[in-house]
């Protein structure tokens, strides 16, 4: 099973396809490459101190934020690229200084890193761009193919596991080594020559920290906001003034609803909050009306028709240049053409702006959806589920998920749950057909809660890995380390669904199979009868 290109369904519509466009421009590419540049260096001369006796830890939270932030944006205005890439030229300029004078005080010879270049607050956007085609070119001489889908896959994984290491930071504190680990990732990328062992050795190193980092996660938001509870969620519209709220910060969320409670304002989550409404904690809240989502993965056309304003939390997608309209807000320090910064949980603005918004006039009547679980009948059936497979009377254990809306996609799993033998298990988190077999989970990709669920399966199964399936069935970062993850945990059966050039590159793909026996999935009929004989 190989997949090298994309072509879609007659049927799917998505954001590739909206535009004409299903690859990441490369002004935005050239953009990341100086960024990277920036931060790769200043990761080493952060390093360079620490081994010095140096510690830079308010520093090496900027570079971690500073990461995770730039790769949720990719429409820039002028301002927001010299704003970001001066900040850390500066810090980079700052720290080289005052590791140069440290060794001249240790007398001591100092170790430069070679090829930097010189940024000045003259440069206009078209050189910037410029500077990133020359050191994406340059890059491309110093590294093998080998190395450089490595290092793409080493970056990618860094970027999530930064992010993720943000979201653990707004809800407490976090353990130095989680930030010592994304800086020892950029310095590698500063060695074109570095062992392809070394690189595997570190992707390992950093999948297994996310691990850890997104099952505290999953922790804290089941203290902060649970227990989950199965329930049914609005997925209509009604008349009146409302706001959006998409991405997966649940704080951000909590914090709205929480100004809100003596206003007429019906709030809509979107993406990936729709678990909000599972949680206990928000189930007091009288403004929180429902789901607003069209089905599809395109964020363009949901964006475009809300008639009212729209919050961007952490992890919401921010491709919006068509949708620069003023009623766009973000607690994201790193924001988008058009864009208000929301500071302090102070959601005036936002407020402001919906009550000013024509809201809906009429309302529109949609089928509701589920999320979430009954947690005495979901533990009854996994456990049921254990002891059948540990005595071999279930055969083999298929684990569907993250969810994903793309036709395609929902067409090859529907015929997957079809042709399943009857000794097949399928825990499912995107569908919701029921089968004495069949266990469907809607936790709307909300990934900490679902390793959570996972973790306390798989704990309870014999270590015959071999006949469990995973199917990843959402294409991003979070995917893409999932399944490393699960590979060196020990699990070999793992398959990524068809993904658009603009969600994974394929050449990460074909990474993935060639470093990590990732599977494909591109022929329906093919594929099916091989993975359920």
């Amino acid at each position: 099973m190989s997949f090298n290109y994309y072509k879609p369904s007659k049927s799917e519509f998505n954001d590739c396809i909206a535009k004409g466009v299903c690859s990441v421009p490369p002004t935005v590419s050239a953009l990341k490459e100086v960024i990277v540049m920036l931060l790769r260096h200043l990761a080493y001369y952060i390093e360079k101190l620490n081994k010095n006796g140096v510690e830079c830890d308010e520093l090496k939270k900027e570079l971690v934020s500073s990461l995770a932030e730039i790769f949720t944006t990719a429409d820039y205005s002028d301002g927001e690229v010299y704003s970001s890439i001066l900040k850390n030229y500066n810090n980079l300029i700052q720290t080289k200084e005052f590791y140069i004078q440290l060794c001249k005080d240790k007398n001591i010879p100092p170790q430069e890193i070679r090829g930097e270049v010189k940024i000045s607050p003259d440069m206009n956007l078209a050189r910037l761009i410029s500077l990133g085609e020359q050191i994406f070119r340059a890059r491309g001489k110093k590294l093998g193919n080998n190395h450089k889908q490595l290092f793409d896959i080493l970056l990618l994984i860094t970027r999530n596991f930064a992010s993720n290491i943000i979201t653990l930071e707004s809800s407490g504190s976090i353990e130095s080594k989680y930030i010592d680990k994304v800086i020892s990732s950029l310095v590698i990328l500063n060695y074109p020559r570095k062992s392809v062992v070394k690189i595997k050795e570190l992707i390992s190193e950093i999948v297994l920290m996310n691990l850890e980092v997104v099952t505290k996660l999953g922790s804290i938001i089941y203290s902060q906001f649970g227990p989950v509870k199965e329930i049914s969620v609005n997925q209509s519209s009604r008349q009146g003034k409302a706001i959006l709220v998409s991405g997966r910060n649940l704080s951000d969320l909590f914090n709205l609803l929480t100004q809100l409670e003596n206003l007429d304002i019906d709030v809509y989550t979107h993406s990936d909050l729709l678990i909000a409404h599972a949680l206990d904690k928000f189930s007091g809240f009288k403004n929180l009306y429902g789901h607003y989502d069209s089905g599809v993965e395109n964020f363009m056309l949901d964006f475009a028709t809300f008639p009212g304003s729209i919050l961007l939390t952490h992890g919401a997608v921010k491709n919006l240049e068509y949708l620069y309209r003023g009623r766009l807000f973000s607690t994201d320090s790193i924001l988008p053409v058009g864009v208000s910064h929301i500071q302090n949980n102070d959601f005036t603005a936002l407020i402001d702006s919906a009550q000013n918004a024509r809201g809906f006039k009429t309302g529109k009547s949609k089928k509701n959806t589920t999320v979430g679980y009954d947690a005495d009948f979901l533990c009854e059936k996994l456990k049921d589920a254990a002891n059948k497979f540990n005595s071999k009377e279930i055969s083999k254990i298929f684990v569907i998920g993250m969810t994903s809306n793309e036709n395609r996609n929902n067409d090859f799993y529907n015929k997957l749950l079809s042709a399943a033998s009857a000794d097949t298990f399928i825990i499912t988190f995107g569908g919701e057909k029921k089968d004495k077999n069949i266990l469907p989970i809607n936790l709307a990709n909300n990934v900490p809660l679902l390793f959570r669920l996972m973790n306390k399966f798989i704990s309870l199964l014999e270590s015959d890995y071999g006949r469990i399936s995973f199917f990843i069935s959402k294409c991003d970062s979070n995917s893409l380390s999932t399944m490393i993850a699960l590979k060196e945990l020990g699990f070999n059966n793992i398959y990524l669904s068809t993904c658009p050039p603009n969600a994974v590159n394929p050449q990460t793909i074909n990474a993935l199979s060639r470093f990590y026996g990732i599977k494909t999935l591109s022929n329906p009929q093919e594929d099916i009868k091989y993975l359920v004989n």
